[in-house]
């Protein structure tokens, strides 16, 4: 009887988080019903980021998985060969050396791959690019380098003792594993900790914005505290925060898109009057009830 009772509160809880969460999307007479409540829109921010894993789990999980499977097949386009290590110095045997090839051009840049461990003399990377898009990861007997384009930085890396082995095979054997399980549990792992600075940045910005819907408070005398606006804009970003969302998905980029919907909230708030006269008062029905509930139970 006690567990039915807590399932059917637990229940109850959900089903009031889906109403504020669907209530902070274009109700702001409802938001600015809200003030005095604390940080109770914490949760719906929470449940925002419920949405944001899942998408960015699907997202970074087909993304992710499509790029070892193409990898996977360009390494099986190879001939067969076997990468010894003697000391610190690299050997490749069984692939035509100086080997230059360029990966996925049809993104503007290109990946070029650039293996020469029989040369003495290692040139500057940059000098495979044919576009100044071009990342070029090159690999001699004792080094790799790698230009990046976005910063036109050549960064270098030397070979250390005790490295293993390793032929055609088992870089096909990595890739298939990366390309399975193991890819989709690092886009899981990606995505949440992705999520996790997301929100932790809304939380920070939140409070940037919220000092000037603040000090718009003050020249219009509407009489909020600082800390119960900040309690209101916790649902107040739900809905921005989706259109940005949106807007990404179609790769739009406003500039300063998701601080003027926000600010476009905070005004919308500020300007139910009615929410200046029920600080303390809360109409009956105006905000959660999960206490209520609880109570009951």
């Amino acid at each position: 009887m006690y567990s039915f009772s807590y399932l059917f509160s637990y229940m109850k809880k959900i089903q009031q988080l889906g109403k504020d969460f669907g209530k902070s999307l274009y109700d702001f007479e409802w938001i600015a019903l809200q003030r005095g409540t604390g940080f109770r829109g914490i949760r719906v921010l929470l449940a925002l980021g419920g949405v944001i894993f899942v998408l960015f789990s699907i997202f970074v999980g087909y993304h992710l998985t499509n790029f070892f499977a193409d990898t996977k097949k360009e390494v099986e386009s190879l001939p067969e060969f076997t990468a010894s290590f003697e000391g610190k110095m690299l050997r490749v045997d069984g692939l035509e050396q100086p080997f230059v090839k360029r990966y996925w051009e049809e993104f503007g840049g290109a990946f070029v791959l650039h293996v020469d461990t029989q040369s003495d003399v290692f040139g500057a990377s940059k000098d495979h690019q044919q576009q100044p898009e071009d990342l070029v990861v090159s690999i001699g007997k004792d080094r790799i380098s790698v230009f990046d384009p976005t910063q036109k930085k050549e960064e270098t890396f030397w070979f250390t003792e005790g490295v293993d082995s390793f032929t055609k095979e088992d870089v096909v054997g990595i890739l298939t594993k990366l390309h399975g399980f193991y890819g989709y549990v690092s886009a899981v792992l990606i995505s949440l900790f992705a999520t996790t600075l997301l929100l932790l940045w809304k939380l920070l910005y939140l409070s940037f914005l919220t000092f000037f819907a603040f000090l718009y408070n003050r020249l219009s005398k509407k009489g909020w505290s600082y800390l119960e606006l900040y309690g209101v804009g916790l649902y107040a970003i739900i809905c921005p925060s989706l259109i940005m969302i949106g807007l990404a998905f179609f790769a739009l980029h406003i500039p300063y898109g998701y601080s003027v919907l926000v600010y476009l909230f905070f005004y919308m708030i500020l300007q139910k009057e009615s929410a200046g006269n029920v600080h303390g008062h809360m109409r009956k029905g105006s905000v959660s009830t999960d206490d209520n509930l609880e109570k009951k139970d």
